[in-house]
């Protein structure tokens, strides 16, 4: 009887036994792959900014290029090109003297390198002048004359291209200056829009009040 018991039960042990072990060495296989099989990826540089902000402006001096990230190291290109660690390092503020596109990229040891921030600068162009003495005058068609009185006053030599009279107007609202009219680029532009590839055209729809402003 204690014979066929054993014969019995003795498979069922063996077997219970071996599933055991197969589902421990299941657990540990799936708890080291866990463990050593998987590389969390690196953190990712913040997007540099400019100060001032990129725009039109009569006169900019420097600009400073910031990066939320602490302890990068920023390259910049005043050219165009993509910004690489051959390319300039950042130390101080960059001059702008006239017109520029800054391109500017951070980098960190251990970190993926930030996506590219790009500034256009347009600086207005010193244009040659004309002064015109204030004072009251009178005009005559031969049969009938009206007198006025203006303050002195300087008018570009030259025509105003829409780029400058651009840069010049949004400088100007926004120091309290105003305009009877924003100014159209060219014949076919569109009234106060931002200039386009055809910004060398002469600024049109303004008055003379406009140009003496």
């Amino acid at each position: 009887m204690t014979k066929k018991l054993l014969s019995f039960i003795l498979p069922i042990i063996l077997i219970t036994a071996l599933f055991i072990f197969n589902c421990t060495d299941t657990v540990n296989d799936k708890t080291e792959s866990d463990g050593t099989d998987e590389t969390p990826a690196p953190e990712k540089v913040s997007l540099p900014t400019f100060v001032p902000v990129q725009g039109y402006y009569l006169t900019v001096g420097s600009v400073s290029i910031n990066c939320s990230t602490i302890g990068t190291t920023k390259y910049y290109t005043i050219d165009e090109s993509v910004p690489t660690v051959s390319s300039l390092e950042y130390s101080s503020p960059i001059s702008v003297m006239d017109s520029m596109t800054i391109k500017t990229r951070a980098y960190k040891d251990g970190w993926t390198e930030s996506d590219i921030a790009t500034a256009y600068y347009n600086i207005a162009t010193k244009r040659d002048m004309v002064s015109v003495t204030g004072g009251t005058y009178t005009q005559t068609n031969g049969t009938e004359s009206f007198s006025h009185t203006i303050s002195s006053f300087s008018i570009g030599k030259y025509e105003v291209t829409y780029e400058l009279w651009y840069t010049i107007y949004n400088w100007a609202i926004s120091n309290g200056y105003n305009f009877e009219n924003q100014g159209m680029e060219g014949h076919n532009g569109t009234i106060g829009a931002e200039p386009t590839s055809a910004k060398f055209e002469p600024v049109t729809t303004i008055s003379w009040r406009d140009a003496i402003v």
